[in-house]
């Protein structure tokens, strides 16, 4: 008989739980949905409350499947960069301000001015943006000092759950690097960097590798989840890194894009890179003594679901539309697709989504395949980063919620102009990412070779299409940055 171990992800819109073998076959899910509230001015909160009422509602679901009672133990992923800080007793002292919120740009701008652009990234292997955790640590130092005060601790959604189960208040390296507040070199909190965001010493957590084991599941958090007490958790890491995992990007020289709400192309490197443009985002994998280099785009299928809620359809809808109209290559509008700023290669909070080219001929399915192109061609932006750098991608993987259609796999390749490759069960990447720290730490597996082959991958896509006529076309799109940017900061700065 297989061993077992149950894999939850706190995700943005829902958590997931899976029950994975030691074989990286996922045996059974279950999903629990939960809400953000997004306030007028956009930003963006969840009540940690909703994530433990999700994961004992998805496992309850998950033990109807297959009972869950063989269960070597329990692992953790989820959201990274939040903002969320709690008391003693591990009760949050506010709603949880979530990785999509970019109301600390001001504190953002500020950290970089004071220190340095250059000397944060360089320490930390990240841009100093208001995606990350530490400015938004400066946005409650300023905002809600009262709550800053009462604070014993700053973690994340998956460091809140683990706590709550075991008792034990922690982090782990790969999600710490998300924050924006360690040195990613030496593995631990840049005390100076705390001081510059005026964060207290005292508030950051302890660091524990992906794979450690946090303490034993307590008698009160078993019942109320139908597992054994005793059941032993492991810390596990941010979903990103454990999608990087579950991806097969395990060894040096691996890549894989995620393509879901958000988008994300990472490469895995036994040596950071230093990029001069602080274009790329470098984190902790869960695997020890491995980074994940990954550049990063704000909108992916939020754009998708966006432009659905516009033309009355489902994003499944527009999905189709636009795989069935084709890639454009001639007149057709292009679309810029920055509704919630950027990151790669920009690293901008300013909303600057654009549509441009339009005509009175054009309609909803014009509108709808220009924003998929997007889509695309900001990940061929990203792409072009790490090709400038020296890292060579091919083929890449492709996982994530949008790209598992075989038609979207072709317009991905012709769009990037890059061979392509989608996982069998790719929906489970960050699952079984998870499950691999997770049988890591119980000892199951002993190293991340053992499960190299974990990941079963489906057939290589190579780019078609009219290549000269897409690459016009991206040429447009790359080049429409400078004065979308600068259109966007002239109706920023209207007043209200």
């Amino acid at each position: 008989m297989s061993n077992t171990i149950i894999a939850a992800d706190i995700g943005t819109s829902s958590l997931k739980a899976a029950l994975v073998d030691d074989t990286g076959v996922v045996l059974a899910t279950a999903r629990q949905g939960y809400g953000t509230r997004v306030s007028p001015q956009g930003w963006t909160e969840q009540d940690p409350a909703d994530w433990l009422r999700a994961l004992i509602e998805a496992l309850q679901t998950l033990g109807q499947k297959l009972s869950l009672a063989n269960a070597k133990g329990l692992v953790f992923t989820g959201q990274m960069s939040a903002g969320l800080i709690v008391d003693r007793a591990f009760d949050p002292l506010r709603p949880c301000i979530i990785w999509s919120d970019q109301r600390a740009e001001k504190e953002a701008k500020s950290a970089s001015d004071t220190a340095g652009a250059d000397r944060l990234y360089a320490v930390t292997g990240n841009p100093a943006t208001a995606t990350y955790t530490a400015p938004k640590l400066a946005w409650l130092h300023r905002n809600e000092p009262h709550l800053m005060r009462q604070a014993h601790a700053f973690i994340q959604p998956k460091d809140w759950i683990v706590a709550k189960l075991t008792g034990r208040l922690a982090t782990d390296l790969s999600d710490a690097s998300c924050t924006g507040l360690i040195d990613l070199r030496k593995g631990g909190w840049a005390n100076d960097l705390l001081a510059l965001y005026g964060i207290d010493e005292r508030l950051a957590p302890e660091i524990l590798s992906s794979t450690t084991i946090a303490g034993p599941l307590s008698q009160d958090m078993a019942t109320l989840l139908g597992l054994s007490a005793g059941l032993p958790v492991v810390m596990g890491g941010g979903d990103g890194p454990a999608t990087a995992a579950g991806a097969g990007a395990l060894l040096q020289g691996d890549a894989y894009a995620a393509l879901g709400t958000s988008a994300w192309i990472s490469f895995t490197s036994a040596d950071p890179v230093v990029d001069a443009d602080r274009r790329l985002a470098t984190f902790a994998h869960i695997i020890p003594g491995l980074y994940v280099e990954t550049g990063s785009m704000q909108a992916a299928g939020a754009s998708i679901e966006w432009v659905a809620r516009l033309l009355g359809k489902s994003p499944r809808e527009i999905a189709d539309i636009a795989l069935a109209e084709g890639q454009p290559e001639g007149r057709e509008p292009c679309f810029l697709p920055y509704l919630q700023g950027e990151r790669t290669p920009y690293w901008t909070a300013l909303p600057a989504g654009t549509f441009f080219g339009l005509n009175r001929d054009h309609g909803p399915n014009d509108m709808a395949n220009a924003v998929m192109e997007g889509v695309c061609f900001q990940m061929r932006l990203i792409l072009d980063v790490f090709r400038s750098l020296g890292r060579t991608i091919s083929p890449l993987t492709i996982t994530g919620g949008f790209g598992q259609s075989g038609l979207f796999q072709q317009r991905f390749a012709d769009a990037v102009g890059q061979p392509t490759r989608t996982l069998l069960n790719a929906e489970h990447s960050t699952a079984i990412g998870a499950a691999i720290a997770g049988f890591l730490g119980l000892g199951i597996i002993g190293s991340a070779d053992d499960a190299k082959y974990w990941p079963k991958f489906q057939s290589e896509t190579r780019p078609g299409g009219n290549q000269g006529a897409i690459a016009a076309r991206f040429n447009l799109f790359r080049d429409s940055w400078p004065p979308a940017e600068m259109l966007a900061k002239s109706i920023n700065a209207l007043e209200v």
